[in-house]
């Protein structure tokens, strides 16, 4: 008697054990387009600076988001950035005189006064990106830039000024230098954002085996592969298998079928999202 209990016991649990599932997660990487609409005709991108004394940062304008090609040679390029620094000038800082407390070797302090003699090298620049094919501004952008500088106050007034002027002259260049390494890597960074992809994901969690229908594993694995042609795939074998399940649903929301049908529906909406994406 207890034997035979025993078997219908077992019988029970077998019966209560669903099929072996097993899901995880995966990251699916894309790029979203420019928002400047770019055409396959635009391939080349050109730097030009109007000042002939100054070299640019780097060699190349290159970086990963930008799908176009540094052209050293004007005439073949499709979109051209302009760089247009003005002639730098002095701006003078109101002195300022500093009162301080300075101590000889008995520790005795003395008060003393030192007046300041500051300023800037103030450039002004302009840039504009221009899409030679359609003859379009895409973007511009102005500003300016302070380079601090500072030299020894002199007794008079004419002399201080003289000073100023001589540390403007010696630091002219390495500011003018200091702002285009700045506008160099805002262009990287910001300005040439409306001819640049964005670079994007989506985490998904979806069932990649089930001990019952082999879709979801031949579906997983394609998924994997992070391409549209690989996702269409995958899409067509999801389908495939929902056509088993159509009309066989239970109302029982337990019923194995049912949940076979809301995870190929789940991998159906993925895959969809993979095609579509731009």
């Amino acid at each position: 008697m207890d034997k035979i209990v025993g078997l219908l016991l077992l019988i029970i649990l077998s019966g209560c054990t669903g099929p072996k599932t097993k899901s995880d997660n995966f990251l699916f990487e894309y790029t979203i387009p420019p928002s400047y609409p770019l055409t396959d005709q635009h391939k080349f991108i050109y730097v030009q600076l109007n000042d002939t004394s100054l070299e640019l940062p780097e060699e190349k304008l290159e970086f990963e988001a930008l799908t176009l090609k540094d052209t050293s040679v004007r005439k073949k390029a499709h979109i051209i950035v302009y760089i247009n620094l003005s002639p730098s000038y002095l701006v003078q800082r109101q002195p300022i005189s500093r009162r301080i407390v300075e101590y000889d070797e008995k520790e005795k302090g003395h008060v003393t006064y030192k007046v300041t003699n500051r300023g800037y090298v103030r450039t002004r620049y302009t840039l504009e990106v221009v899409d030679i094919i359609q003859d379009t501004l895409i973007y511009q952008t102005q500003g300016s830039s302070n380079y601090a500088i500072s030299a020894k106050p002199k007794p008079e007034k004419n002399q201080t000024i003289t000073q100023l002027k001589s540390a403007f002259y010696e630091n002219r260049i390495v500011a003018r230098e200091t702002l285009l390494a700045e506008i160099w890597n805002n262009i990287k960074q910001h300005y040439l954002q409306s001819i640049s992809v964005t670079f994007a994901s989506s985490n998904y969690n979806l069932l990649s085996y089930h001990e019952q229908e082999p879709a979801f594993e031949k579906a997983y694995k394609l998924l994997l592969k992070n391409d549209k042609t690989a996702a269409r795939q995958a899409l067509n074998i999801y389908d495939q298998a929902l056509k088993k399940y159509s009309g066989k649903d239970s109302n029982d929301p337990s019923d194995e079928k049912k949940l076979i049908t809301t995870h190929l529906n789940k991998g159906i909406t993925v895959a969809l999202d993979m095609v579509n994406t731009d």
